[in-house]
């Protein structure tokens, strides 16, 4: 089956992404993308990535202290946690 995309996942990747901890994450970075549109405005994220100062493995949340736009390309390089 197809996602509205038009990639085909296997059912290992739709078993992982039923799992809690990835849906907990998930929902934890589009809470903060919905937070930095109401700071900075949709016009303002529209292709950026939002950050977070403090990575959500490191124990960060997606509060407004906490996150920041960034370039994709500039956060998806960043490898440092």
């Amino acid at each position: 089956m197809a996602a509205p995309s038009g990639r085909v996942y296997s059912a290992y990747d739709r078993a992982y992404q039923k799992r809690p901890e990835v849906r907990r994450r998930h929902i934890e970075r589009l809470r903060a993308r919905r937070v930095a549109a109401k700071l900075y405005g949709k016009a303002a994220i529209a292709g950026k990535d939002i950050d977070h100062v403090k990575a959500l493995v490191a124990g960060g949340r997606g509060g407004p202290g906490n996150i920041r736009i960034r370039d994709r390309h500039a956060n998806r390089a960043d490898k440092t946690f």
